[in-house]
């Protein structure tokens, strides 16, 4: 307990230290997770969302035209180019998920689920590298642990039937630009013609169909001490909304707010829901939080108290694109 008072005291002081915040995280009970892009690795998998992301597509492949790639509306046509580019850029995103190695905030997830110190975890990437490493240690399966709220890139369904069909099935396809009618309309009465049938639509959320943030949240778990929200880049204004609304549900709770990334977050907007923002490379802070996770041994003990002194409204902030040394010190900004 002395450790954590003399937490208190540097928090106090304004000298709050990275190493200090990382007692404190490693001490919590319980974590809920919403984590995004900013968990991958440079590879040819492209995210959803964030820069690189396939929701910034042009609908021309040089760039031209005023709608994005990933709108829903045009994409019920069969004949639709959009469709058909949407299609293969997916197909394109599995085949690389697929030969991807999850990175070593996967290795985090699966270790805080085996240990029994997640409550929830929530992602917005529709690439399911987690289904690489939760399955050997999840009593429930994969997809029942990790909330996928913007969609699974390993499925595709009929906006007509609801049916949902596994992508893999028809991968050959959509790779070489082919779109697939909806079986199950095709053979139902009045669809003569598989010409006339609705077409298997990925099972990916749409730029234009943010989903409703109660909808997503309202199963979050009551007993978790802290919300970490990882790397995700609010740069579509309606994922930052269900970002906000998710911290500020959790806030509601008691629940402490941590925000990991390199992101810079408007004071003005944020400084409200969000007590603490590491500003480090999610990669780098999941491969140290394993390391101090393990080492402590699951000690019981309850860090919670070190957030105690970031009182509501402040934002700290770390200076630094890198892990810092012990001696690294954190800024206070107080809420305006």
């Amino acid at each position: 307990m002395e450790d954590l008072l003399r937490i208190d005291t540097f928090a106090y002081n304004g000298a709050y230290t990275y190493d200090d915040l990382e007692f404190a995280l490693t001490h919590c009970r319980r974590f809920t997770i919403m984590y995004g892009p900013g968990v991958l690795e440079t590879t040819n998998v492209r995210p959803l969302h964030g820069p690189g992301g396939l929701w910034s597509e042009p609908s021309h492949p040089g760039g031209h035209g005023q709608q994005r790639l990933f709108m829903r509306p045009t994409m019920r046509a069969p004949s639709s180019e959009r469709n058909r580019r949407a299609q293969r850029l997916l197909a394109l995103n599995r085949q690389a998920a697929t030969e991807a190695v999850p990175t070593v905030f996967y290795r985090l997830l699966a270790y805080l689920f085996q240990h029994d110190r997640l409550d929830k975890s929530y992602t917005t990437n529709p690439d399911c590298l987690e289904n690489k490493v939760l399955p050997m240690i999840c009593v429930n399966n994969a997809e029942t642990a990790v909330i996928r709220v913007l969609g699974s890139n390993e499925d595709v369904m009929c906006d007509v039937c609801d049916l949902v069909l596994p992508a893999a099935q028809y991968q050959a396809d959509f790779l070489e630009n082919h779109t697939v009618p909806c079986p199950r309309c095709s053979e139902s009465q009045g669809r003569r013609s598989e010409r006339t049938a609705p077409i298997l639509q990925p099972a990916v959320t749409m730029l234009d169909e943010i989903p409703d943030s109660q909808n997503i949240f309202q199963s979050m778990a009551d007993d978790s001490d802290v919300l970490l929200l990882v790397g995700i880049p609010c740069m579509e204004p309606q994922l930052e909304t269900l970002v906000k609304d998710m911290a500020r549900m959790a806030r509601q709770s008691d629940r402490r707010v941590v925000y990991i990334g390199l992101e810079l977050l408007p004071k003005s907007g944020w400084s409200q829901i969000v007590d603490v923002h590491l500003r480090v490379d999610p990669l780098h802070w999941a491969e140290r939080h394993l390391e101090k996770l393990v080492a402590t041994s699951h000690e019981s003990r309850n860090g919670l108290e070190a957030l105690e002194s970031v009182r509501p409204g402040c934002v700290v902030a770390l200076f630094q694109s890198h892990l810092p040394s012990s001696s690294s010190s954190l800024l206070r900004f107080p809420s305006s």
